[in-house]
């Protein structure tokens, strides 16, 4: 096997790819980040499923996220693992088609991460302005479950325009090629950054903007309500910085390569997955800070020193003679 292989297919200018360094950068993202990764995302996602403090609108979400990520790390594996199996093997390259579905996994998972966290900022708002009982439960499942389908299937028309142009970079890195700018594959290309990236990005900065300020007009209403959710309505923004996250690790290679013509594929290869692999921190980090801090508060006690639970608390903690009493849920 060729270990410093040209990095293009036949149309393509021949670029240095040396295998060393891929087989080097897999192994350094399979251990600093798909192995912690995958373990932080199962105990998050069994902490949420258990958790009945927090409200079930709001773990079914978070769940689906951590669901999300551990299918991502999955599709990453079959990426970066793969160079391994091929050198140990040495055996002849995969067909391009093997390619294809794999850039199609890592495209529909992000695709599916901004959606979520576009539905995780109007649950949010809803919760903020109207209360929990106002999103209902089957309701938002399907929507769910339509953002998954819409994730995964969307994109899977751009994936088969271009399919033809991915390839193996030295027989051993799965390589996602700029496509042939036609009209078609031009407006394919618009609709589903526009679809799918720009506009629920739009929403979640929308939705925690509006979240936000109907806060601080309230912010002198009641301590134990206003707590809860202006922890809510702060995780909610700080997701929007995984799915910009997200959303720069497939632009900014493109751009880079617009902007500055004689960068290296090579370069731009390393910039797509090193973003991509770095986009996958914040969420589950954001919400074990979350659910960490979220129920902190305090309410005064009445009635003989008892704390009185609020409409729609679910769990109480409180002592007598005490000054006041923890609120675990909302």
């Amino acid at each position: 096997m060729d270990f410093n292989s040209s990095f293009g297919n036949s149309t393509a200018p021949a670029q240095r790819f040396s295998v060393p360094g891929f087989i080097t950068f897999s192994a350094i993202v399979f251990a600093g980040v798909i192995v912690p990764l995958a373990i932080l995302d199962s105990l998050i996602l069994v902490t949420v499923s258990i958790n009945k403090r927090t409200p079930f609108q709001i773990r079914l979400v978070m769940g689906n996220m951590m669901v999300l990520g551990l299918v991502t790390l999955l599709f990453l594996t079959l990426e970066h693992l793969t160079v391994f199996v091929l050198v140990a093997i040495d055996s002849p390259v995969p067909p391009p088609r093997l390619c294809s579905f794999i850039t199609w996994l890592l495209f529909s998972a992000s695709s599916t991460r901004i959606l979520l966290t576009a539905a995780f900022s109007i649950v949010v708002y809803i919760m903020i302005v109207k209360g929990v009982k106002a999103v209902k439960k089957i309701p938002l499942l399907v929507s769910l479950i339509f953002m998954w389908i819409a994730g995964f299937c969307t994109i899977t028309v751009p994936i088969l325009i271009t399919s033809s142009n991915n390839f193996y970079a030295a027989q051993v890195a799965c390589t996602p090629t700029e496509f042939e700018e036609t009209i078609m594959s031009r407006v394919v290309a618009g609709l589903y950054v526009t679809g799918l990236k720009v506009i629920p990005i739009l929403i979640s900065i929308s939705m925690s903007i509006a979240s936000g300020v109907f806060l601080y007009k309230h912010r002198h209403s009641d301590r134990s309500k206003k707590d809860f959710t202006t922890a809510m309505a702060k995780l909610a923004a700080f997701l929007i910085l995984g799915s910009i996250a997200n959303f720069s690790g497939h632009t900014l290679p493109i751009f880079i390569g617009k902007a500055f013509p004689s960068t290296s594929k090579v370069a731009a290869f390393y910039i797509f997955f090193t973003l991509y692999n770095l986009s996958l921190w914040p969420t589950p980090i954001l919400i074990m800070v979350y659910m960490r801090k979220s129920y902190s508060f305090t309410l005064p006690c009445k009635r003989n020193n008892a704390c009185v639970p609020e409409k729609n608390t679910s769990i109480a903690a409180y002592s007598r003679g005490t000054v006041a009493c923890k609120v675990l849920s909302i």
